[in-house]
């Protein structure tokens, strides 16, 4: 594989805990796209059919987030979702 580690490897306490917590997260992630499938797929495609209720949707999941983050965690949400943001006029986008 290209390490130049002893086997057998071991992991610390910190690292497992850290891997235990990361594939949570990874799983509440897939949990949420199955959710959505035939409405909007993992790479987010939708119909067009669905396209305008996608987008109300992720828009109401961008401004749930911005509610509930702070620092920097809130900053990289609100760049990388500007895509959902509703304006005054009901368009998305900035």
């Amino acid at each position: 594989m290209g390490f130049d580690v002893a086997c057998p490897i071991h992991f610390t306490e910190e690292d497992i805990q850290n891997h235990m917590r990361d594939g949570e997260g990874w799983n509440e992630q897939a949990d949420f796209w199955d959710g959505l499938e035939g409405f909007v797929a993992r790479d987010g495609w939708t119909s067009n059919e669905t396209y305008k209720e996608a987008l109300e949707m992720f828009a109401g999941l961008r401004e749930e987030g911005l509610k509930q983050m702070t620092g920097e965690e809130r900053k990289d949400f609100e760049k990388h979702t500007r895509w959902a943001k509703r304006d005054d006029n009901g368009t998305y986008g900035s």
